[in-house]
């Protein structure tokens, strides 16, 4: 009777690491679909349109990716924690909500830049204005998109945001060939054949949702308390995104500025190498995040620690495993790569690797502050490694080099780290002691 509960136990365990491992693959699979294809785009426009058009879009997409910084602290961080647990009941109506709302800002701040460029065109690149309606066209578009693949994420269905990426990388580079082909290509008519696509990559996706919870419509939902939930604890985040520029790219102004503009181009040809184990931990993070959500939901804080423990342990063994081969034949891949031009700069691969695999502690710590709605302890956590990285950087530079702002980019984790981990014992460690349920809302709510 015995061995055959413990045989059923196994099976059952076997059973979930299964399902596990097959999550975790196809998320790797969407987030590298997803990279590749951004990257095939780039390369195809920068051979098809001269360098003045690509310089247009480059600056428009920039502007994008700008904004989509504060679309993701506002509206998505918040909806993979809220989606997981508050609003999981509504979960359909909840994404309406989003949805609208976020569409009638994205449209707001297009025609807040085509105003601008129209009533103070000296102000604005000229080639940023030329791609303004493209850029207008394109926010919506590109920020639904990511809405609904994020919402696979949080019913646990990445399977879903695979499909639809595949449809908005093949309709993007089928609509930009057909385009070519007709020559009519330009850097606004890019941004309008990218916004297609992800229009019919968030249409198709939209219609595969799993249904999750009852089918509450939007209007049955109190907007106003979707919105505050979102401002109140995306309002930190979208500040965090500010520091974390400054913490990450500090570094490179600096180099630029002591040093030479050549070591930039060796420390980005360098960093080039890393980015993909970074775009992977990345999408692992966006897949964990409403698991451990729903793990302080019904176990406590003690279990979301561990679980946090659990996911860095996880995350930084991935990296490792990426990265082994940077490590063990860096030389021979940099002089494979870019024909023998920054072979003496391979050095630098061994500090990246350090920081990246510090990187995933950092992110596992912030992932469980996220998920105790703490969002104001990662913005302090980010603007303290952001004044270490102001107040580190000249001097290194100036003593030892890029040898010294290699070796500040690995301490400036060290320091997101430890600020990171200070802040979580400092919400939810005295909740540890007293209670192994959920933390009181006054102790961790910001």
């Amino acid at each position: 009777m015995k061995s055959s509960r413990v045989a059923s136990i196994v099976q059952r365990l076997a059973s979930s690491y299964r399902w596990q491992a097959r999550q975790v693959a196809v998320t790797v699979v969407e987030q590298g679909s997803y990279s590749v294809a951004n990257f095939a785009i780039s390369l195809l426009l920068a051979r098809w349109l001269t360098a003045r058009e690509y310089g247009g879009y480059t600056l428009a997409f920039a502007a994008l990716m700008f904004i989509g910084g504060f679309h993701n602290a506002l509206v998505l961080e918040p909806f993979s924690v809220f989606g997981a647990v508050r609003y999981r009941a509504c979960f359909q109506g909840y994404l309406s909500v989003l949805a609208r709302y976020q569409t009638a800002i994205a449209l707001a701040v297009g025609l807040i830049f085509i105003g601008a460029a129209a009533i103070f065109p000296s102000v604005m690149p000229s080639d940023l204005i030329d791609n303004t309606h493209g850029l207008l066209i394109a926010m919506p578009a590109v920020f639904l998109a990511a809405l609904v693949r994020r919402a696979f994420y949080i019913t646990a269905t990445p399977r879903g945001a695979l499909v639809s990426t595949l449809v908005q990388s093949v309709c993007s580079l089928l609509g930009l060939a057909g385009i070519v082909r007709f020559g009519r290509l330009s850097g606004s008519v890019a941004l309008l054949v990218i916004s297609a696509g992800a229009l019919g990559g968030a249409l198709v996706g939209w219609i595969r949702l799993p249904a999750m919870g009852a089918p509450q419509t939007a209007g049955t939902l109190d907007s106003r308390a979707v919105l505050t939930d979102h401002w109140r604890f995306g309002r930190w985040l979208a500040l965090t995104n500010l520091a974390y520029w400054a913490a990450g790219q500090g570094f490179i102004v600096v180099i630029a500025a002591r040093l030479n503009i050549g070591e930039v181009g060796a420390y980005n040809a360098m960093l080039n190498f890393v980015t993909p184990v970074a775009v992977m931990i990345n999408a692992l993070g966006v897949l964990m995040l409403p698991w451990m959500v729903s793990r302080y939901s019904q176990l406590g804080p003690r279990s979301l620690q561990h679980s946090m423990v659990r996911v860095s342990v996880l995350l930084a063994g991935v990296s490792l495993v990426g990265l082994i081969p940077l490590l063990v034949s860096g030389a021979f891949i940099t002089e494979a790569a870019y024909g023998g031009r920054y072979t003496g700069y391979h050095w630098i691969l061994g500090y990246l690797a350090a920081a990246r695999i510090l990187a995933c502690v950092s992110l596992a710590i912030g992932m469980a502050l996220r998920a105790v709605e703490a969002s104001r302890a990662v913005f302090v956590a980010n603007v303290a490694t952001a004044v270490f990285t102001l107040l580190f950087a000249p001097p290194a530079a100036a003593l030892w080099g890029l040898r010294g702002i290699t070796l500040g980019i690995v301490l400036s984790e060290v320091v997101l780290a430890s600020t990171l981990w200070i802040q979580w014992r400092r919400h939810v460690g005295a909740a540890m002691v007293s209670s192994h349920g959920p933390p009181v809302a006054e102790t961790v709510v910001e």
